[in-house]
């Protein structure tokens, strides 16, 4: 894997959310290459985890601050077990191009199709590229997390990606993780 110079940070959430029989997972972050292969491997095992009465409950985040113009990229990878899905290299490419820290969701059947992907990831249904940013531009605001996908289904992002960028930077947005969007992490230092 070819060492990447920038400064881009891809912050790593996996997330069960598109497989209800998975559980969540958390990894670190990584610099992914965006050369891989697919290779399948055996089903994981399930076990139960069982979690100390003082765990809080799970919150809903839909958005960040408000009131400072930070904006988050996101990209779900995840699928069906009976239609898997791609990896869309390209958005990746497009990442570290420009420089731009983004947060992916991995589903645990992806990631099980997809070990690779995902190790070096770890270590909306047809839209073209001009209604992608459409619908950025519509909803957009401070706070808001973008959300997009990274598995090969969402045809025209990687596409769309380099507008939607350049939009926001346009508008006086600064793109952060989910994590510094909402708190755990600390913002990027003022330009």
């Amino acid at each position: 894997m070819k060492k990447n110079n920038s400064l881009i940070f891809l912050s790593l959430l996996f997330l069960a959310a598109c497989t209800s029989n998975k559980q969540d997972f958390a990894t670190p972050t990584i610099f992914p290459s965006p050369s891989a292969t697919l290779t399948s491997t055996p089903s994981p095992t399930s076990t139960s985890t069982i979690y100390p009465t003082s765990t809080p409950p799970a919150v809903l985040i839909t958005s960040g601050d408000w009131t400072h113009p930070y904006v988050a990229l996101t990209f779900d990878m995840c699928q069906d077990p009976l239609y898997p899905a791609g990896y869309d290299a390209a958005i990746v490419d497009v990442l570290q191009r420009y420089n731009i820290p983004a947060t992916f969701f991995m589903g645990g059947d992806w990631m099980r199709t997809h070990p690779d992907e995902t190790k070096l990831l770890a270590s909306n249904p047809n839209f073209d590229a001009a209604t992608i940013l459409a619908e950025v531009e519509r909803t957009v605001r401070d706070g808001s997390i973008v959300i997009m996908h990274g598995n090969g289904r969402g045809w025209h992002t990687a596409e769309a990606l380099p507008l939607i960028i350049d939009y926001l930077h346009d508008r006086g947005y600064t793109l952060v993780t989910v994590s510094q969007l909402i708190g755990l992490d600390p913002l990027p230092a003022a330009e």
